[in-house]
């Protein structure tokens, strides 16, 4: 008997499957029941006990790896990514198939290979989060979207400066009643299989006037000077000349020490203000 997506089941349906598995002691029957979380709540205390019962054998399945998914973007894209975008979209959904077969799909290869941008969350997801925040008080919503702009490493009081929430606390109780946040060693990341498909979901949800407008103070709250110099860069509203310079000198120092993926993707040419000046730093750019 196989049971896909147990925790899609109605409840006197999960009762009754509970029944029947715990009467087969004598009967040779092989049972495959397939859930994303064996510690959901949601399913019956004596599904939970056969679950995790000593007698159970429990396969936990990990997400496709960098060749699998590279060969899933040729089957599905005119548009190959290179290997270092495949593997930052494995970190992005933790090789997790659905999700990134609807990221090929819905986004062209410029979008998913861009390295200074925020990868983005498949469509239909976003309605998901977009939905559970709509449910949240106005203070919640702050603070979640405080978390998807700092990062999910960022301290619960830095957040909390960030959002204006007055008690961060009751906060983070209400967004992890609603799935979006947990508590962490620091503070709060995301609360999901993929926290940074959770986290993209989110800071795409923004306005981008409010995310404009959460990136600049946020560069002052940054104690590296590299991840400040980024939330100046995704603040700005056009070309600036003092950050295209600052990204220069960064980019340089980063071909210096050898990181060339990190230089290419700092690309100070876009925020160039000047024709000449953009397509020189393009040009430099493009041996890293």
């Amino acid at each position: 008997m196989v049971f896909d997506d147990v925790h899609w089941a109605d409840t006197p349906s999960l009762h009754a499957l509970t029944l029947v598995l715990r009467r087969l002691r004598v009967d040779r029957v092989l049972t495959v029941l397939v859930t994303r979380d064996a510690t959901d709540p949601r399913l019956p205390q004596g599904l939970h006990r056969i679950l995790h019962d000593d007698t159970t054998v429990r396969l936990t399945l990990a997400g496709l790896g960098v060749a699998e998914l590279t060969a899933l973007n040729h089957a599905l894209g005119p548009s190959p990514l290179p290997r270092w975008a495949v593997a930052r979209l494995r970190e992005h959904t933790h090789g997790n198939p659905l999700h990134t077969k609807a990221l090929l799909q819905q986004f062209p290869a410029d979008v998913l290979g861009a390295g200074n941008a925020f990868l983005p969350a498949p469509r239909r997801y976003e309605r998901l989060i977009a939905e559970r925040l709509d449910a949240c008080t106005p203070s919640t919503r702050r603070r979640v979207g405080a978390v998807s702009v700092l990062g999910m490493s960022a301290p619960l009081y830095v957040t909390a400066q960030l959002g204006a929430v007055l008690d961060p606390l009751e906060a983070l109780a209400e967004a992890m009643t609603r799935e979006l946040l947990e508590e962490g060693a620091v503070g709060a990341c995301p609360r999901s299989p993929s926290p940074p498909l959770l986290r993209a979901a989110v800071y795409r949800g923004l306005e981008p006037a409010e995310r404009s407008r959460l990136h600049k103070p946020a560069g002052g709250l940054s104690d590296d000077p590299n991840t400040a110099l980024q939330h100046r860069v995704h603040g700005a509203i056009g070309p600036d000349p003092d950050l295209a310079d600052e990204l220069g000198l960064l980019a340089a120092q980063q071909s210096e020490e050898g990181a060339w993926s990190a230089a290419a993707c700092l690309r100070p040419g876009h925020m160039t203000p000047r024709q000449p000046g953009r397509e020189e730093r393009v040009a430099a750019a493009a041996p890293c």
